[in-house]
């Protein structure tokens, strides 16, 4: 992927005790064709991590 890594599901909840269900953290939303900041940081810290990539 040139531009990132795509989250295809949330894999967490907003928490009931936030007033009107809103979440203080915008995630990036969910894609299966758009990256998601979030997702492509996480990817590009293991593979740095792994020595598959360097920066």
């Amino acid at each position: 992927m040139a531009d990132g890594w795509p989250a295809h599901a949330r894999y967490y909840r907003v928490s009931a005790n936030i007033a009107l269900h809103h979440d203080s953290v915008d995630w990036g939303g969910t894609s299966t064709r758009r990256a998601n900041p979030w997702v492509t940081a996480d990817a590009l810290a293991v593979l740095r991590a792994v020595g598959r990539l360097r920066l």
